[in-house]
């Protein structure tokens, strides 16, 4: 059923993401990122049923992506073997560059949990329950396209 997965995964997203608020470890938001993807891609296949919602909802989550995506290749240019080459750089230069990497990967942290604050504020039941609603109305709309069974 489709409602169980996606109270699956939103549930697995909800979690990571007050994991990696708690840890702030760069692997706990990546574990996120990757709980958000699996959100947005069912989210994405049920855009039809309410579109103007559900847009929003893919819309939000795509940002929420990119916040975590941009502070993780933050994290490991950091720690890559871009780094070891830029080790030949002048050590002033170098604290100054992680100095920045890690304060723009700090600020993409901030802004993907008061996001995913946001997107998770509702338990995992609620939020298939308001899915569920959208799916009813859109089944039973006249004129609209039906789904086969």
């Amino acid at each position: 059923m489709i409602s169980y997965g996606l109270r699956r995964t939103y549930r697995d997203g909800r979690r990571a993401g007050r994991c990696a608020s708690e840890t702030r470890k760069p692997e706990d938001f990546h574990e996120w990122r990757k709980k958000a993807k699996e959100l947005l891609y069912q989210v994405g296949l049920m855009c039809r049923i309410w579109p103007e919602q559900m847009n929003a909802v893919e819309a939000e989550l795509r940002h929420l992506g990119d916040y975590l995506g941009d502070a993780h290749d933050l994290f490991l240019l950091a720690s890559s073997e871009t780094a070891r080459k830029l080790a030949h750089q002048p050590a002033e230069e170098m604290q100054v560059l992680n100095g920045l990497a890690g304060r723009r990967r700090e600020e993409l942290q901030m802004q993907a949990l008061a996001l995913g604050e946001k997107l998770y504020a509702k338990k995992p039941t609620l939020f298939c329950k308001r899915l569920k609603h959208y799916w009813k109305r859109w089944r039973h709309r006249p004129g609209g396209v039906r789904p086969v069974h």
